[in-house]
């Protein structure tokens, strides 16, 4: 999860530092915020397994979900930006 987010900043930062960005490079922010809430939703589901087959207990998949989760906010604020450099730029959607 932190490598597809870290990833996705890496994106944006480009995004950022390119007048030229291409709709390419939008589409891979897109993507990225994509596989995001997809491994949100695998690692949802492990967790609830694992809790279920008392791998390891309720609270530590509690504290392990929420930094997923803060993990999966990030990914937004990134295509928050995304957009907002669409906007400013002039580009539709």
């Amino acid at each position: 999860m932190l490598r597809l987010v870290s990833e996705a900043i890496e994106n944006m930062i480009i995004i950022l530092n390119k007048n030229d960005a291409t709709d390419a490079d939008f589409n891979k922010a897109y993507n990225k915020e994509m596989e995001i809430n997809n491994y949100r939703n695998q690692l949802r589901t492990q967790n609830i397994e694992n809790i279920n087959s008392k791998k390891y207990e309720y609270q530590s998949g509690t504290h392990f979900m929420d930094i997923i989760s803060e993990c999966e906010k990030l990914g937004d604020y990134v295509i928050n930006v995304i957009e907002a450099v669409k906007e400013k730029r002039g580009i539709k959607n």
